[in-house]
């Protein structure tokens, strides 16, 4: 067996985004450097990401994690995805925290905080342990900006890169839930087909609902329709933002979304505080043969 050709990796579910962490793989993971690496894999090794990305039980929904040694941090990750635009998810890093913590990949801090190496920069993560659970995780994050104001949306930029577009819920559709899902959908065709016409920094809009003092709940759909499945981290900044932004200056914002999953964070001293509690799910095995007549794997539809 050519063991360049097989590739370990472990399942991780971020308060419902799902990402699948890549320990094993026939990538240049001795690159110490996260853009330099971004750069081979997507020059290099398309087969092997799409096949990573897309079995088993292959899904949009999935992000893929490289793990990487670096110079400067704990360790380095690099994002994957099914497109193969520059990516980036502050739920990864907490996913993949998690994978080396409960696999003993990592050593432990004493301190309980981490650095992690990307193509943005280099961000902290604390994390709170038991012996050798972990209790709880957190990240401190800059709020966003608001850069723009219509009659029908405001724009938020997280990061100075990604914006979302914000929309309130309109009389058409009684509540953000499953039971109006189809209503949800159909508002968001025609919305997200008019700003991509006429816009390419799309990372995605949301459609809000205040459910009371610092209290929301929201849809986002990323930039090709497809919807989140978690409040999101970005989402949660979103929202923060725009009422920090309004004069409401709450110190607590509880984000809901449409399945009922809730992310709580808090700000001080213009930090933006998020904890989450990542699960891993699974370890898998994938082995690449040549011939395979599915070596890039299938998306379930």
């Amino acid at each position: 067996m050519d063991i360049n050709k097989i590739m370990n990796t472990y399942d991780v579910h971020v308060a419902g985004e799902a990402f699948r962490i890549i320990i094993h793989s026939p990538f240049h993971l001795h690159m110490t450097d996260c853009i330099s690496l971004e750069a081979i894999l997507k020059r290099y090794f398309l087969t092997e990401i799409r096949m990573l990305l897309n079995e088993p039980r292959g899904h949009r929904g999935i992000t893929g994690c490289v793990i990487t040694p670096s110079q400067q941090a704990d360790f380095g990750i690099v994002f994957l995805h099914h497109y193969y635009e520059t990516y980036f998810s502050y739920s990864g890093l907490f996913a993949a925290l998690t994978t080396l913590i409960e696999t003993g990949t990592l050593t432990i801090s004493k301190s309980g905080k981490y650095a992690i190496e990307t193509t943005h920069g280099i961000y902290h993560l604390y994390v709170n342990r038991k012996g050798n659970e972990i209790v709880s995780m957190q990240m401190d994050l800059q709020m966003g900006e608001v850069v723009e104001n219509t009659d029908e949306w405001e724009r938020v930029q997280v990061d100075r890169l990604r914006n979302y577009y914000i929309f309130k819920l309109p009389s058409s559709i009684p509540a953000i839930s499953l039971q109006h899902l189809a209503a949800i959908t159909s508002w968001a065709k025609p919305v997200l087909r008019d700003l991509n016409e006429r816009r390419r920094d799309i990372a995605g809009i949301m459609l809000t609902e205040a459910l009371g003092e610092g209290r929301f709940c929201s849809v986002t759909f990323e930039g090709d329709g497809f919807i989140l499945r978690s409040p999101g981290v970005d989402s949660t900044i979103a929202l923060l933002t725009l009422a920090w932004a309004k004069g409401k200056k709450t110190l607590q914002l509880i984000h809901e979304n449409l399945v009922g999953s809730s992310l709580t964070a808090t700000i001080m001293d213009g930090l933006c505080t998020v904890p989450l509690r990542p699960v891993l799910t699974g370890e898998h095995q994938f082995v690449l043969q040549a011939g395979d007549p599915l070596e890039e794997g299938f998306l379930l539809k």
